[in-house]
């Protein structure tokens, strides 16, 4: 039972450290963000769009 808990837990975490890759290759969450601050979050989501974009394809 703690086996194949292990296992779905381990599948579901195998897919955020691939996303979390994804975003880290664009280096706005890898480094201090150094630009205006009231635009990070618009940068992030843009990033974000563009990944998803590029999964669902």
């Amino acid at each position: 039972m703690e086996k194949a808990e292990n296992r779905c837990f381990a599948r579901i975490r195998i897919l955020v450290e691939h996303i979390d890759a994804k975003v880290r290759v664009f280096k706005i969450v890898a480094y201090r963000y150094r630009n205006c601050r009231k635009r990070f979050g618009l940068r992030v989501a843009l990033i974000c769009g563009v990944i998803n974009f590029e999964n669902k394809n």
